[in-house]
């Protein structure tokens, strides 16, 4: 014996509360329908949030991964720019104890490393931009290039990449030059 998974539904259209309709029409699909095994009722708004469930949690999911993925990029930037400069802390030191203002030694620093960061988010933004035209059937209600995210994303870690590059930089300003050149 095969048993079928059959569904179907009825739309009724109320005038008032649909709820309060729900014995009247069950009895009339019983009538019409003695053997009929099961019958659901929903309203259209219940309907709606059942079948919008699926998307709404993927879509949760897509944006908790996409936080975790920013979260991951800063403690990246800022983990590369404090070594470099650490590597860099005898040169920089050097230069401080020839003379040069702390403020041009930031700067120096600063300038370098927002230039790579600079260059790799527009990389990285071009990339994604062809990677989205790519995926954008698979997007609901994205198009291939959302401006907001393609915009706020790369600000967001450039300003990451600046404190990144400003901090260690400021730090190794306040280092004792005797230590930085032995």
């Amino acid at each position: 014996m095969t048993s079928e998974n059959v569904t179907l539904s009825l739309a009724v259209r109320a005038a008032g509360d649909p709820i309060a309709l729900q014995a009247a029409i069950k009895r009339e699909v019983q009538a019409l329908m003695p053997h009929w095994p099961g019958f659901a009722f929903r309203t259209l708004d219940e309907g709606l949030a059942v079948q919008q469930a699926l998307p709404r949690l993927a879509a949760t999911l897509l944006g908790g991964l996409g936080l975790f993925g920013l979260f991951l990029a800063t403690l990246g930037i800022y983990g590369v720019m404090a070594y470099v400069v650490r590597q860099r802390r005898q040169e920089l030191g050097i230069r401080l104890a020839l003379g040069a203002p702390t403020a041009r030694v930031i700067g120096l620093v600063v300038k370098q490393g927002m230039f790579l960061c600079l260059a790799g988010t527009v990389a990285g933004t071009g990339v994604a931009l062809a990677i989205a035209q790519l995926a954008s059937s698979a997007l609901s209600g994205v198009g291939g290039a959302d401006i907001v995210t393609c915009i706020a994303v790369p600000l967001i870690l450039l300003g990451i990449a600046f404190v990144a590059c400003y901090l260690p930089a400021r730090a190794v300003t306040r280092i004792d030059l005797r230590s930085a050149t032995s």
